[in-house]
């Protein structure tokens, strides 16, 4: 499950720190600004718990996935 992938301690939920070592990879290396991987979390962190649960995880992903079929 591509959840997992992120959620590095296997805590049920990705923080800013793991959704920043993701992004920070070297796929990504330096490409996203601190300040945009803190946005990408506070705006998928419905609940404010300063992590990504999976529900919300699922949520972002859907509906950044629809936006591609509304182009």
């Amino acid at each position: 499950m591509i959840f997992n992938k992120y959620d590095e301690d296997g805590d049920g939920r990705i923080s800013l720190a793991e959704l920043r070592r993701a992004i920070r990879s070297d796929a990504y290396t330096k490409d996203i600004p601190e300040h945009t991987v803190r946005r990408i979390l506070k705006r998928a962190d419905e609940d404010a718990s300063g992590y990504i649960e999976y529900p919300e995880f699922l949520k972002m992903v859907c509906n950044d996935f629809m936006k591609c079929f509304t182009l």
